[in-house]
């Protein structure tokens, strides 16, 4: 049970869930918004959910918000 917080701290510094990790891996290194949630639908993720996952993203540091819409994954 440790291994899977460990894992989970690894991506970002505040922790994401399963799913959010399984939806961050899915979305390519440079993408937009509309990307996203193409990628969201896929998992049934809602809009209002998709947008705080962004911001989620950006704040612990795993994106990059480079311009309105548009995102960068950060490389490790």
């Amino acid at each position: 049970n440790n291994q899977f917080l460990l894992s989970i701290r690894k991506f970002g510094e505040i922790g994401h869930t399963l799913i959010q990790k399984q939806f961050f891996e899915m979305l390519p290194a440079d993408f937009t918004k509309q990307d996203a949630m193409k990628q969201a639908e896929v998992l049934g993720i809602g809009l209002n959910t998709l947008n705080k996952w962004l911001n989620k993203f950006v704040q612990s540091n795993d994106i990059l918000h480079v311009a309105h819409g548009v995102y960068q994954k950060r490389i490790a």
